[in-house]
């Protein structure tokens, strides 16, 4: 069933709620259903617009396979089964607030992290 563009798992029960036997049915949540394997034409699709995206942006096509691009992928996808159909603009920050948050990393973390991190804040990686 889908609400207001979420979907969501559940049935209706006609279990009484009281012990006199009154009561309405209320939903029942139940676990999500496993995912469903994705068709050959949305990989398609999904390759068509990395390409594009590669060449917009004048990327490496070694970007999709980096372990930082699939977390952001998994997170947008997270927030898509969460709140819907959401813009993109209204998720993802602009360049300026990512580099000013790279300071805030660079004093929580630690070791090759942070080496990574310093160095990309000095345009060693881009």
């Amino acid at each position: 069933m889908e609400i207001e563009g979420r979907h969501t798992w559940f049935e209706w029960s006609s279990t009484p709620l009281y012990g006199n036997g009154i009561g309405t049915a209320m939903p029942c949540f139940s676990k999500a259903p496993a995912h469903t394997p994705v068709p050959s034409s949305l990989k398609t699709q999904m390759t068509n617009e990395l390409v594009k995206m590669c060449t917009m942006d004048i990327r490496p096509f070694k970007i999709v396979d980096g372990e930082g691009f699939k977390a952001v992928a998994q997170k947008l996808l997270s927030i898509r089964v969460q709140y819907g159909n959401v813009p993109v603009n209204d998720v993802l920050p602009c360049a300026t607030t990512v580099s000013r948050h790279l300071k805030l990393v660079v004093t929580t973390q630690t070791g090759v992290t942070r080496q990574v991190v310093v160095c990309s804040e000095r345009g060693h990686y881009n």
